[in-house]
């Protein structure tokens, strides 16, 4: 009995040194976790006071960056994803007020997608409405590239017509164009392609400040516009009937480039054109057509000439024909560009001596 009694004696006593051991390590533990509360508690205030270098500087700084961000007007950026304008609206709320009151991060628009990645209806009309909200009343260039018929070009982008300053449209069919009947005073650079004949468009017909036209394929010829008040004009696969017939309305072009398409007649009007005001002339073709037509070129401010060999080489001697034609104009040509050459160039630089020539295949 007494032998059981010294056990349990002995079991009391270790317990109670136990237990007197725990509390003590939980007294430690309890400081322990007060001195971390206060640890954390000044670490968060040192985080809560801190602001990042980047949102310390003046909105009109960031707003720069922003710019710095996105290609050079009027190069458009994408309108979704990690190289989008729309992307800097993501990241807080002070960039989300700066990236849409800096209004030209939002001024090019850019509605040219392939297949795999065209947007449904819906989403391309928030897309649009979205961008042309954020560009707020600022001038914008738009290129819209809608080869599906079935697809509409959205209102909200036509009702915007007025602060169009470039325009590039690619369309498969032309009434598609319809909805651009809307005066465009700020409008100056206009590209235009669309093969359909079918329709012949009354648009374009109040652009006061148009200066820059391009059209591509033939189609596009059939829209009536302000040819007189071009200064630079770049025609791409069109006939030179067509062509012959632009240039002598479009008395005021400086810069001219042309890609003509092989027609089956050829020019049937044989007169000389003049573009007293041409300084610039790339001619990209070279069949027989495109050969008596720039014959019947006279240009006599032409400062600046490229053209391909090939074009030359229909009468004879090239040298011979480029001196008459230069001869006609009465020019003082300052830089001549061969394409397509098979002749040295030494023979060009002893025939035009006041003139810097290059050549190239």
């Amino acid at each position: 009995m007494l032998d059981f009694m010294d056990a349990d004696r002995i079991l009391v006593a270790e317990t109670d040194v136990e237990i007197l051991n725990l509390q003590t390590q939980m007294a430690a533990i309890a400081r322990r976790i007060v001195a971390l509360r206060k640890d954390r508690q000044l670490a968060q205030e040192r985080l809560d006071s801190y602001r990042y270098p980047v949102l310390t500087l003046p909105n009109e700084i960031t707003s720069e960056i922003f710019l710095h961000f996105v290609p050079a007007y009027p190069i458009a950026p994408p309108l979704t994803g990690l190289l989008s304008p729309v992307l800097l609206s993501h990241i807080c709320r002070l960039w989300r007020e700066v990236a849409q009151s800096t209004v030209a991060l939002w001024q090019t628009i850019d509605f040219t997608w392939d297949g795999s990645t065209r947007p449904s209806e819906e989403e391309m009309t928030s897309i649009v409405t979205l961008w042309l909200e954020q560009s707020q009343a600022a001038p914008i260039s738009v290129k819209a590239t809608y080869e599906d018929p079935s697809i509409p070009i959205p209102t909200a982008l036509l009702r915007h017509s007025a602060r169009y300053e470039r325009l590039s449209l690619t369309v498969e069919d032309a009434e598609q164009l319809s909805g651009f009947n809307a005066p465009m005073p700020l409008l100056h650079t206009l590209s235009l392609k669309f093969s359909d004949h079918r329709f012949n468009p009354d648009i374009f017909q109040n652009v006061p400040l148009l200066r820059t036209l391009e059209l591509e394929d033939c189609g596009s010829l059939s829209v009536r516009l302000p040819w007189s008040q071009l200064t630079s004009l770049t025609m791409g696969y069109v006939g030179t009937q067509d062509v012959a017939a632009i240039l002598r309305e479009a008395s005021n072009l400086a810069h001219l480039s042309l890609d003509l398409c092989d027609t089956e007649n050829g020019m049937t009007d044989v007169a000389d054109i003049v573009l007293i005001h041409l300084e610039h002339l790339i001619f990209g073709t070279y069949s027989e057509s495109d050969a008596e037509f720039f014959a019947h070129l006279v240009m006599p401010a032409l400062r600046h000439l490229k053209l391909s060999e090939n074009l030359l080489n229909q009468s004879g001697s090239v040298v011979a024909s480029l001196q008459a034609i230069i001869s006609k104009s009465g020019c003082n040509l300052e830089t001549l560009c061969i394409t397509q050459s098979f002749i040295r160039g030494g023979v060009y630089r002893d025939a035009f001596p006041s003139i810097i020539v290059t050549t190239g295949r």
